[in-house]
């Protein structure tokens, strides 16, 4: 009697604990045609407890299930979703084939993707998907990254987060030589899908930039069939556009190109007044941007192996030509002898900048988006031109002359591997490793000469090559309301510098960057901490020692012989939803060693602006988004910035630094078609290291008017309405003061339409994989 009690113990036992399986195929209802890729979803008390995906014949299999009661949802793109209960009891296996219906409804939708710019807060990560408003009408990237929360973008269209400028900005996950101001110059605003801003990275990303990191992730068609979306424009003061993106899908095949075709322009008016123990120097000087024209085609494939297996290739080619034309007028008093002298100034300023690259990536889904491994290589190259040639003549003495030539050739390469795993316990692992191999050659040509002599000859060739191996290791673990994330990364860096002018420079350091993180919700609030450490390697374009003239007043020049720079940070975040706004809160602090700092140095009767390791630095801020959803037609989006730090350095006499951001976005519907913008921005006086600037403030508008069902859009916007944007800045050195005045022509009306078309018969017959977020170089 004791043994069969024994035994039905262990027979219930082991049904309690019993796996089970569901399988099935998934067809088209009117069709029967298999439908492939599909999502499939077993789903417990409303969580996902198995995601699996359909193969190439609508099959699909989850195995493992332990007893209990399930709902199996699937969905896919222009299909109804399908969902059904299902009981794991007795049967070991069940066999569910499932018929899905069409809906024509959402296929429609998908032609105009958002209307509006949505911003989402993820922990580190705020994600800007940018819409079909004032952000991406025939706008700059510029303008743009200016709306971004803890972005800024200054005058000359440097870009710093939280009032930083050590920060990297990348292209769909991709480093690049060229400055802060040449990438945004050179990326069409038409093709951005979204941005993202990450503050403090976790162990997965690349260790580099202090301040963090600004991914900029372009468009991707993968819809089936053709389709092709137009969009040109054309605005005051020679500003035109042109916009193709396009893709054509069968099969296995999807094919995708993007094309946009730029005249911009950017002129300003600079008032600059200084004075020095013995001078009083004042100067006016027009910038204006000759036969600008920047051209950006990307092109690509993606081959569907199977359900499991992508291969994906794309190349990029852009050109961005431009030439700075400054006509200066000096006059100099010398306060000794009351003497005047007049000096005119002219400069042609010639630049080239080209990039070709090249990318190759495989992913292998082993578990659909819950396990896979993904490969990625990437040949960038960067060849890009100046010509300076600037004249000066000045009352009683020889004219002077300058030729300055450079030919820069950069290269970059990189390979990564990352691999993912979640295994349905609320686990997730991450592991990858990278490398990287930078090269430039900069070679100089520089001749000053007068009406009667050559005067110097500069010949020099800058010579560049670093190289970073990484890997690292990030675990997950989630609980019912609250996570823990750790991370550590390992990067072994080497540079090798030369030139005619210093001596070789060699170095290698070995660096450990751990990251931990941890969130917890309650209810409608979301708790988030986490602490990073990051570097701030220099790179090219601070290391570069030849020196540039940016007037006859100023200079630029690198510093080769900068440090890295680390710092360690924390951050805090809290997020909530009310009935109708939201808020985010942040909080940061930062600790920096050997901090990089752009700076002002004064030689002879030149300011050259150069870069510096100028001491420790502690850097501290707050924070504050809200979004308020006043009615059904009008929202508003509210930002708040305040960034303080304190240096520690026997370089300046100020050593704490305040500035602050207020910035406000409006947006109305009217009639379902018709909708306005209406965009405000203001930075109150703030103070650097070394500079005062003063408050600045502007407004832009919009006006959008949709028609044919929503596939044609015409947008009419205003940027500076009232012509308000001016940037006044006072510096004082050890002996001189200088108050400067920037007048941009930034008021202009833009006029931009935008068209949707697709082509093909049947767009629900020959089904392939709906568009999914893939890692792209280190970066998800």
């Amino acid at each position: 009697m004791q043994t069969k009690f024994t035994l039905v113990l262990c027979f219930s036992y082991l049904l309690s604990y019993a796996q089970y399986t569901v399988s099935g195929t998934i067809t088209d209802i009117e069709t029967n045609e298999f439908i492939s890729w599909a999502d499939v979803l077993l789903l417990r008390e409303g969580k996902v407890i198995y995601n699996v995906i359909s193969n190439d014949n609508g099959q699909y299999e989850i195995n493992e299930i332990e007893k209990g009661d399930y709902v199996l949802k699937v969905n896919y793109l222009g299909y109804q979703d399908f969902e059904i209960p299902v009981q794991f009891n007795s049967d070991s296996k069940k066999i569910l084939n499932i018929k899905l219906k069409s809906n024509i409804e959402s296929l429609d939708e998908v032609v105009i993707t958002a209307e509006r710019t949505t911003i989402e807060f993820k922990g580190d990560k705020r994600i800007i998907n940018v819409g079909q408003d004032l952000l991406a009408a025939g706008a700059s990237t510029e303008n743009i990254l200016q709306q971004i929360p803890s972005v800024d973008v200054d005058v000359s269209g440097n870009v710093s987060l939280r009032n930083d400028a050590n920060v990297i900005i990348m292209i769909d996950g991709k480093r690049s030589t060229l400055s802060s101001a040449d990438i945004i110059a050179q990326v069409p605003a038409n093709l951005i899908h979204k941005i993202e801003v990450i503050t403090n990275p976790s162990a997965k990303y690349d260790a580099e930039g202090v301040s963090g990191l600004i991914n900029i992730i372009t468009k991707k068609l993968r819809r089936n069939g053709g389709n092709l979306n137009l969009n040109t424009g054309i605005g005051e003061q020679g500003r035109y556009h042109i916009t193709l993106n396009g893709n054509y899908r069968f099969k296995k095949f999807n094919f995708y190109s993007n094309y946009n075709y730029r005249e911009p322009y950017f002129g300003a008016v600079i008032n600059i007044l200084r004075q020095t123990g013995n001078e009083i120097i004042s100067q006016q000087t027009r910038n204006d941007f000759d036969n600008a024209t920047v051209n950006y085609f990307k092109s690509g494939v993606d081959f569907f192996i199977d359900s499991t297996n992508t291969l994906s290739l794309s190349a990029i080619y852009a050109r961005n030509t431009h030439t700075i034309r400054n006509r200066t007028n000096t006059n100099i008093l010398n306060l000794i002898d009351n003497s005047e002298q007049a000096i005119l100034f002219d400069s042609g300023n010639s630049h080239k900048h080209v990039s070709k690259e090249l990318n190759v990536n495989y992913r292998k889904e082993f578990n659909g988006r819950d396990q896979y491994l993904e490969v990625d290589a990437n040949l960038a190259n960067f060849p890009n031109r100046f010509i300076i040639l600037q004249d000066e003549f000045t009352e009683g003495e020889d004219d002077f002359f300058i030729d300055d030539q450079q030919i820069r050739e950069n290269t970059i390469t990189t390979f990564s591997a990352d691999y993912f795993w979640n295994n349905k316990n609320k686990k997730i692992l991450e592991i990858g490793v990278k490398t990287e191999f930078k090269k430039l050659d900069n070679f100089q040509n520089r001749v000053e000469s007068s009406d009667v002599q050559v005067i110097s000859t500069i010949e020099d060739d800058f010579l560049y090559e670093d190289r970073i191996l990484a890997a690292y290791v990030v675990y997950e673990k989630a609980f019912e309301n609250f996570s823990l994330k750790g991370g550590l990364r390992l990067e072994d860096y080497h540079i090798d510098l030369n030139s005619n002018d210093i001596e070789t420079f060699d170095n290698q350091y070995t660096n450990l960057f751990p990251s931990f993180s941890a969130s917890y919700k309650l209810k409608k609030n979301e708790f988030s901490a986490n602490y990073t450490r990051r570097i701030s390697r220099p790179g090219i374009f601070a290391l570069n020692p030849f020196v540039v003239e940016t007037g006859n007043l100023t200079r630029r020049r690198g510093n080769p012989f900068l440090q890295p720079s680390f710092a360690d940070k924390i951050e805090l975040n809290y997020n909530r939803k009310f009935k109708k706004f939201t808020i985010n809160l942040s909080t940061f602090y930062s600790e920096i060693n050997d901090v990089i700092q752009f700076i002002f140095v004064q030689e002879g009767d030149f300011i050259v602006n150069t870069f510096d390791n100028v001491g420790t630095s502690k850097q501290y801020g707050i924070e504050l988004f809200s979004k308020i959803n006043w009615f059904k037609w009008w929202d508003t989006n509210l930002t708040m910035n305040y960034y303080f730090a304190d240096f520690e350095t026997n370089q300046f006499a100020n050593t704490s630094t305040f500035s602050q951001q207020y910035r406000m976005q409006n947006s109305f519907r009217f009639a379902k078609t018709w909708s306005i913008q209406l965009n405000g921005n203001l930075n109150p006086r703030r103070e650097n290291l070394q500079q005062v600037i003063q408050s600045n403030y502007w407004a832009d508008i919009a006006i959008s008017k949709r028609f044919a069902k929503n596939k044609g859009q015409v947008i009419l916007r205003v940027n500076d309405v009232f012509r308000t944007t001016e940037f006044e800045s006072e510096r004082i050195l050890t002996n001189l003061t200088e108050r400067t005045v920037n007048n941009p022509f930034s008021r202009y009306a833009y006029l931009t339409f935008r068209y949707n078309l697709s082509i093909g018969k049947d767009k629900l017959k020959n089904r392939q994989r709906k568009n999914r977020e893939y890692i792209r170089g280190n970066v998800d």
